[in-house]
């Protein structure tokens, strides 16, 4: 599943049909993976937050760490990779106004506050990469001159252009799923890499990609207009 960005509606929507769908290909192993971005720009990042958290009945849920998910985890605990400002410029005001967290001094503590231990404790421990086989999910992509043990962990949640404009094949010849760079459609056209970004925040459409043994297919939730 693409990148959510605060979109509560069309999140709960689309893993609901992703949980019908999964049932019916008669999967023995069935594993929901989210490729980051879940929180910032839109109205309900916080919410979407503990839904990812929620357990799936027969389901291994995994949700990767996205850039703005980062961006959230540095400003409530005073991580200095990305400076508050970047985030709030970035959609983090979203955030605050969710959680009625008024921006300016000491917003550290207040956010984290706000945020809550177990929340904080979630975005720590998201991964950056899962692989199952040859398929390789990541949030914005892989550095494709590196093998897949050397990736720069600010690649896997920022990269675009050397990984977007790159041939292929990649390192041990995996495909790689990926968000991070919104499309109006899915990114389908590439022989080595799936983009599935389609911008939920501005286009209301959510999308997803179905994989069952050799075959595929598309699953979106679309907002009415």
């Amino acid at each position: 599943m693409g990148d959510v960005h605060g979109q509560l509606d069309l999140f709960q929507a689309l893993r609901d049909a992703l949980v019908r769908d999964l049932a019916e290909t008669g999967c023995r192993r069935r594993i929901l993976v989210q490729l980051g971005d879940l929180a910032d720009r839109g109205t309900r990042g916080v919410a979407c937050l503990d839904l990812a958290r929620q357990p799936i009945e027969g389901v291994e849920a995994v949700t990767l760490l996205g850039n703005h998910d980062e961006f959230l985890h540095d400003a409530a605990t005073g991580g200095r990779r990305y400076p508050q400002m970047a985030w709030l410029a970035n959609g983090g005001d979203a955030v605050l106004e969710e959680l009625s967290v008024a921006p300016g001094r000491g917003l550290e503590g207040r956010l984290s506050a706000a945020l809550g231990a177990e929340r904080i404790e979630f975005l720590a421990g998201l991964p950056r990469l899962y692989r199952v086989g040859q398929l390789v999910f990541v949030h914005a992509g892989i550095d494709p001159d590196l093998p897949l043990d050397e990736q720069d962990p600010e690649d896997l949640v920022w990269i675009r252009e050397r990984f977007l404009l790159h041939p292929g094949p990649y390192d041990q010849n995996v495909g790689v799923i990926h968000g991070h760079t919104p499309q109006a459609l899915p990114d389908l056209s590439h022989p080595h890499r799936i983009g599935l970004d389609t911008g939920a925040f501005f286009t209301g459409i959510l999308s997803a990609l179905v994989l069952a043994g050799e075959r595929m297919h598309l699953v979106q939730a679309v907002r009415e207009s």
